[in-house]
């Protein structure tokens, strides 16, 4: 199962993605953004992206299934994380509401931001 993998490689993965250079995908994607929006980072896996995006001013909830990355971004993001499934979570209302999604899928060829 995927999410065991990320539970038993948690500190390796953050470590290996929190600083791939995202700024293409970042710059495109904030184009889209108005001022004072609230977003939702699905997947948070190392924070990075939710990180970028609290330095530049905006609100972020860190989404994230597995507890381990979560503790993981706790070493680096001062904001809110919910560590629980998107489709599972009885906290998801809150966190979605009036937010913006933000959610990149990373492969080994490369990165897709929506």
């Amino acid at each position: 199962m995927m999410s065991n993998y990320y539970e038993s490689n948690a500190e390796h993965y953050a470590a290996e993605t929190f600083s791939a250079d995202m700024s293409e995908q970042y710059q495109r994607f904030l184009t889209l953004l108005k001022d004072g929006v609230k977003l939702l980072d699905v997947g948070s896996g190392s924070g990075r992206d939710a990180c970028y995006f609290q330095k530049q001013g905006y609100q972020v909830t860190a989404l994230e299934p597995s507890k381990n990355l979560g503790r993981e971004i706790r070493k680096v993001f001062s904001g809110e994380i919910v560590c629980s499934d998107i489709l599972l979570s009885r906290k998801l209302n809150d966190a979605i509401s009036g937010r913006v999604f933000y959610a990149d899928f990373g492969t080994p060829q490369g990165n897709q931001s929506l």
